[in-house]
C-alpha cells in the first residue's frame, strides 16, 4: 500500500536521474548518492 500511494505521490513528476563516480544505479541509495556528491564537491576521496 505504502509502495502505490508513493507512486501515485511521483505520478507525473520528473524524475532526474544524476550519475555519480562510484554510484551503482541498479541498487542506488540516495544518501549514498548524496554523501559521494558532496564528497567530490569538498574534493573528498572516499
Amino acid at each position: 500500500m505504502v509502495k502505490l500511494k508513493i507512486a501515485e505521490a511521483m505520478k507525473g513528476k520528473r524524475i532526474l536521474m544524476v550519475p555519480a563516480r562510484g554510484a551503482n544505479i541498479q541498487t542506488l541509495d540516495i544518501n549514498q548518492l548524496v554523501g559521494k556528491i558532496a564528497a567530490d564537491k569538498a574534493g573528498v576521496s572516499r
